[in-house]
């Protein structure tokens, strides 16, 4: 992954070559976006803090109608994932200016109203009504997202509202969950591969020990055959009986 500098980021982002692109499968790799995207330049992945890659980044292109055009993938779902692919508007890590809004009520669940309630924030770039009840806002400064998550706890419509900063425009409890339901599952595929694998060398020992047994059982066979033979029929391999002396007279 190669990283601008914030030099050559600003530039691209005054030249509109710079995209900010949310909502990943955490699976995604350089080598997909490179092969989904036409003549990108420079991928800058966003990762959060103790938690690693989290779905989003800074792409930069090498013109202003191929970053357009990535633009035009916004809603498009990758690995069953609604993506957003938005125009860079600076070079702070976003998750630093949305915040994400719940239990609106029904009256203020709308882009007017949502954008009304929080532009005494700060003017927001994009707003999105991902579920009923709930908001994802970014701003266009940090300082706009933290007046806003100030308002968490806040009485809007009758209703309290929570406003949590976060990292693009997400839930950051869905994030939390999807993480935690991924890692259960890496681990469920983990428990499962040892297991097989147990079982695979549990079964090679079995059938060592079987044909063992069946070795043993054969030459015990053998030896019980030999016995059987002196004892009641005629061994080859046993002297003649002496001729008794009385029949020869």
């Amino acid at each position: 992954m190669h990283k601008d500098s914030r030099e050559a980021a600003e530039a691209a982002i005054t030249q509109g070559r710079r995209v900010y692109v949310s909502n990943l499968p955490f699976s995604t790799s350089d080598e997909w976006v490179r092969t989904s995207f036409s003549a990108v330049e420079s991928i800058h992945w966003i990762a959060a803090k103790g938690s690693g890659f989290r779905g989003s980044g800074f792409l930069t292109f090498a013109s202003a109608e191929a970053a357009t055009e990535a633009v035009s993938w916004s809603g498009s779902e990758v690995g069953g994932r609604p993506i957003t692919v938005e125009l860079a508007l600076g070079t702070a890590p976003l998750e630093q200016s949305c915040v994400f809004v719940r239990n609106l009520p029904a009256e203020q669940w709308s882009l007017e109203a949502v954008r009304r309630i929080f532009e005494a924030c700060g003017p927001p770039a994009a707003i999105r009504l991902p579920k009923k009840g709930k908001a994802a806002i970014r701003f266009k400064t940090a300082a706009a997202a933290a007046a806003a998550a100030a308002r968490d706890g806040e009485e809007i419509g009758g209703r309290k509202v929570r406003v949590l900063l976060t990292s693009a425009l997400a839930d950051p409890e869905a994030e939390a969950e999807e993480a935690r339901a991924n890692a259960a599952e890496e681990e469920k595929a983990a428990a499962v591969a040892l297991a097989l694998a147990e079982g695979s060398n549990s079964a090679s020992s079995s059938a060592a020990a079987s044909e063992d047994e069946s070795e043993d059982e054969s030459q015990h066979a053998q030896h019980a055959a030999g016995g059987g033979a002196g004892a009641g029929g005629s061994d080859p391999a046993a002297p003649a009986a002496a001729p008794d002396p009385s029949s020869l007279q």
